[in-house]
């Protein structure tokens, strides 16, 4: 199962606390939005701190186009070095074969 954001599946903010996620969590049981199996997972995810640490890092950082832009811009880069390793290591193989010549 993908893991969604347990945020949204039980309807709650980051500063929430551990009384209010057993209030979200029936809350969410009754509406039925979501199976048992996401809440429960959900609730499981927002009860430990670590994997709420995460999930507050992963579902909370909007990266908006940003990331499109980033990847985008690395990807470019990377292919004009790529292309300038490629013609300095033909200019230096050919000056390496011109050591031959003499």
């Amino acid at each position: 199962m993908k893991m969604k954001n347990p945020f949204v599946i039980l309807d709650v903010d980051r500063s929430v606390t551990q009384k209010d996620i057993i209030l979200a969590v029936s809350r969410a049981m009754r509406e039925k939005k979501y199976s048992a199996a996401e809440i429960a997972v959900a609730q499981k995810t927002l009860l430990d701190p670590v994997s709420r640490a995460c999930a507050s890092f992963l579902y909370h950082i909007d990266f908006g186009d940003k990331k499109k832009k980033i990847c985008g811009s690395i990807m470019d880069d990377y292919e004009l070095l790529t292309k300038a390793d490629e013609d300095a290591l033909n200019n230096n193989s050919l000056e390496y074969l011109d050591l031959f010549d003499s």
